[in-house]
């Protein structure tokens, strides 16, 4: 009876003895013998970590809860009693981990080991620390995840730790737990592989564009990156709207808004392709449709009768309102360009029903064949020549038998006398800040006195013969030039150059400074339009171009936004000034809801990243009136002002500007 009575307070003893451990967040360890893998662990483990005691009884088992990056440091604590004491995380029973810090007692080679555990995760640093964390995870906008991986199992277990409020409103679920509760096993998988890398390199993993089934019809950024307690942080950002927005605008890029016909930024898409493709003989068709100015019900009638006359894979594009052109697949022999040409003119010649009349386009077609190791695009002005040459002898189609060659020679000299003559000008288009009423800069440019409309541009020509440089140089000197004198004007207008307008910078280097060593102030003062197309083909390539320009002190905005299909994180991504959005879109905000639905998500997307967005050809009030409720920042058209000699700039500032202010 003694006996019974006295284990029974022997028992209550040692569950004081537990309980007090557990108080004091200290967990006694023991190893059953020295040198031995397996420990005798106090009850109190059961208390702070949620495991059985008995069970550490099983060799391995106090290692497997220890963090994977904290078991070089628990090593090196259990058996070197001169190392400085450790802090190790170990894992609860629910998947998560506390920290604990390391009292070593070593008897000797001969003697089993005794430490004690104290958990100091509540201590007043760790406290400080996860307050902070709690707070960041509030306030991200994006939908944060914090993952821990178990890694006892195979494959392992990943479990939520905790969420923001962003989270649980993407997965419309509060509650932590395993992630399989949330994901299917695809996503499951993937989440799982790329989190178990993360945890044990470091490195961040990020994909982009997710379309997981979970969230059907949206797309998702993804990224994984690991916090400093080892845990995972998983960051969703759901880009559906800039997703769709950035398809719109490659949409619109390749096609014509008004009939959805493949366009010419297709054409020259379809052209590089065939140049870069295996040798082969390729043909296009110019047509020419003369019927005045053919309505866009009329050009998609006659796109469904030239797609009737061509072989599968051919391109049919509107590069103008009254042209069009064809591309069909390599051609096996050139006759077949004839044939297709005679078709084409024939199916064209039936009149078409437009709304109960009888109309006739009375078509020219140019056609033209080549290798394709030789340009396309001349190929494409051999066509159109050929087209006009039909037109001008009332045929309806004509081949080109030999290529036919721009004569160059007296233009070159032309473009080389009227530069130094003073025929080559620049004429500058005001841009009104819509914010204030102020003028804020003018646009320079690049005028050729003589040129037709048939001519080539005095870039193209400058190219080819060889004066771009000294067709740079002078630009930018005008440009600087006109920016010393605008600047003396009460809040003297900027001056912007087209980077098309001197063909690139490899000849800025060295002639800046010269302008500035000359006392013309460029920083401030000049601002480069780098043309969309500049950026789409390498993201890098832009990113280095812009920055080069930048370390001139130059302003750098890109131009004509919405005509090629540089993708909106591209130009997130690079340190830019602003954005001007292309004519074709403001043409037709009034009047099309996509593209009115564009430019405010372009606004609204810009505005987030500090840029100012300029809309271009703005030509008539309700437009102009639309752009400022939108919260466009600049407006340029002839609305406001054709392009003018330098010394009319100062009077049409002064007029605008009493008109808007």
């Amino acid at each position: 009876m003694r006996r019974r009575t006295a284990e029974t307070h022997l028992a209550a003893l040692r569950s004081a003895y537990d309980h007090s451990y557990a108080d004091a967040g200290v967990i006694l360890v023991q190893q059953t013998s020295a040198g031995a893998d397996s420990h005798h662990i106090s009850r109190s483990v059961q208390d702070l970590l949620g495991w059985d005691p008995t069970a550490f009884l099983t060799p391995g088992t106090l290692r497997a809860i220890v963090h994977v990056e904290d078991l070089a440091a628990f090593r090196t604590a259990a058996s070197d009693q001169s190392s400085e004491s450790a802090v190790i995380r170990l894992r609860h029973a629910d998947g998560t981990h506390r920290s604990f810090r390391f009292g070593v007692r070593d008897g000797g080679p001969d003697h089993p080991l005794m430490f004690s555990l104290v958990d100091v995760t509540n201590d007043s640093a760790a406290r400080s620390r996860r307050l902070r964390a709690e707070e960041l995870l509030e306030q991200a906008s994006e939908a944060v995840l914090v993952l821990t991986l178990e890694e006892g199992e195979v494959p392992a277990r990943v479990l939520v730790a905790d969420l923001n409020p962003a989270a649980a409103e993407l997965l419309r679920r509060q509650q932590v737990g395993p992630l399989d509760t949330v994901f299917g096993q695809d996503s499951l998988n993937l989440i799982r592989n790329a989190a178990f890398d993360v945890s044990h390199t470091g490195q961040q993993v990020a994909f982009h564009r997710l379309r997981l089934p979970e969230f059907q019809g949206h797309q998702l950024d993804a990224s994984l990156s690991r916090l400093s307690d080892g845990t995972v942080a998983l960051r969703i950002t759901d880009v559906t709207q800039t997703a769709e927005l950035e398809e719109h605008l490659r949409h619109r890029a390749l096609h014509d808004p008004r009939t959805g016909l493949p366009n010419l930024g297709m054409l020259e898409d379809r052209l590089v392709e065939l140049a870069h493709g295996e040798p082969c003989t390729i043909g296009i068709l110019a047509i020419d449709l003369r019927a005045g100015s053919p309505d866009d019900h009329l050009v998609s009638e006659v796109a469904r009768r030239i797609e009737g006359t061509t072989s599968p894979g051919s391109l049919v594009a509107r590069v103008g309102e009254a042209r069009m052109v064809v591309v069909p697949p390599p051609l096996s022999h050139p006759d077949e360009l004839a044939t297709l040409a005679q078709t084409t003119a024939s199916a064209l010649a039936i009149p078409n029903d437009v709304d109960g009349a009888a109309v006739a386009v009375e078509p020219a077609i140019g056609a033209s064949t080549a290798p394709n190791t030789d340009a396309p695009h001349r190929l494409l002005r051999e066509a159109e020549a050929t087209a006009r040459q039909a037109a001008a002898e009332g045929r309806a189609w004509a081949l080109s038998d030999e290529p036919i060659r721009l004569s160059p020679d007296g233009i070159f000299h032309q473009v080389r006398t009227e530069l130094g003559s003073g025929d080559m000008q620049l004429r500058y288009q005001p841009i009104l800040d819509l914010r204030t009423g102020r003028v804020a800069k003018v646009e320079a440019l690049l005028r050729w006195g003589n040129a037709t409309s048939n001519s080539p541009s005095a870039l193209e020509v400058a190219q080819q013969s060889g004066v771009v440089e000294n067709l740079s140089r002078w630009v930018i000197g005008e440009a600087a030039n006109a920016a010393a004198e605008l600047g003396s004007l009460p809040n003297g207008p900027r001056v912007s150059v087209n980077l098309a307008a001197f063909g690139g910078i490899d000849h800025l280097d060295g002639f800046v400074h010269l302008l500035q060593a000359d006392g013309l102030d460029i920083p401030g003062r000049l601002e480069i339009e780098v043309p969309e197309t500049s950026l789409a083909d390498s993201p890098l390539q832009a990113f280095e171009l812009v920055e080069r320009l930048r370390r001139h002190g130059l302003s750098v905005v890109v131009d004509d936004f919405g005509a090629g299909y540089t993708s909106l994180s591209t130009v997130a991504g690079l340190p830019l000034d602003g954005l001007k959005i292309d004519r074709s879109y403001i043409a037709t905000l009034t009047s099309i809801a996509a593209d009115a639905a564009v430019v405010q998500s372009t606004i609204d997307f810009c505005h987030q990243l500090g840029l100012d967005v300029t809309a271009l050809g703005v030509a008539d009030d309700t437009t102009l009136a639309m752009l400022r409720s939108m919260g466009c920042d600049l407006a340029q058209g002839f609305l406001l002002s054709e392009p003018l000699p330098l010394d009319q700039v100062a009077e049409r500032v002064q007029q605008l500007e009493a008109s808007f202010v």
